[in-house]
């Protein structure tokens, strides 16, 4: 029985195998709510945690034998280094670059604020998924300097600051 990979991060997945050959008339895993599926030999696991996964097997002559197998857990810190924001894009419409976005695989929740030179708030989000065009009010932003903070919670549950700026290309 083997599990690939057998270290994850937290919120991926690993592969289970058991190994079978011709003379295997059954196996099952024992259930658990992080396995994708119980009656095949390849379920994909879904660990929160550190987590042991035992399975069953019964040869042709009635022989049994149960094996396990660990999938390692490690939970990324809530870390500003892992949260990332470009220090520049290029609103012009041309398909790169265009919207600035929050970047994390770890972040819950979140806000995120956009200033002027004058310390006016021209964006903010809530959401990940949602970035910042470079409007405000519906018009363009001429190029410049904006200032950013960005804070939230992460999916291991700690907090995380960030502020920087980010130069608005045309």
């Amino acid at each position: 029985m083997t599990a690939i990979p057998d270290t994850i991060t937290y919120g991926d997945t690993s592969q289970l195998q058991l190994e079978l050959n011709s003379s295997i008339a059954s196996f099952n895993w024992r259930p658990d709510t992080t396995l994708s599926a119980y009656d095949v030999s390849d379920p994909v696991a879904y660990p929160k945690e550190t987590h042991t996964y035992f399975a069953g097997v019964t040869d042709v002559n009635g022989c049994s034998k149960t094996d396990s197998v660990i999938v390692y857990v490690v939970h990324t810190p809530c870390a500003n280094a892992n949260v990332y924001v470009p220090n520049a894009f290029s609103p012009n419409s041309d398909g790169k670059n265009d919207i600035l976005y929050v970047r994390s695989n770890y972040v819950q929740n979140l806000v995120f604020t956009i200033y002027d030179r004058w310390g006016q708030k021209v964006f903010e989000t809530k959401d990940i998924t949602k970035g910042w065009d470079g409007a405000y009010k519906g018009k363009q932003l001429d190029p410049g300097v904006f200032g950013y903070y960005v804070q939230g919670v992460c999916d291991t549950g700690g907090k995380f600051f960030k502020k920087g700026n980010v130069t608005l290309l045309r």
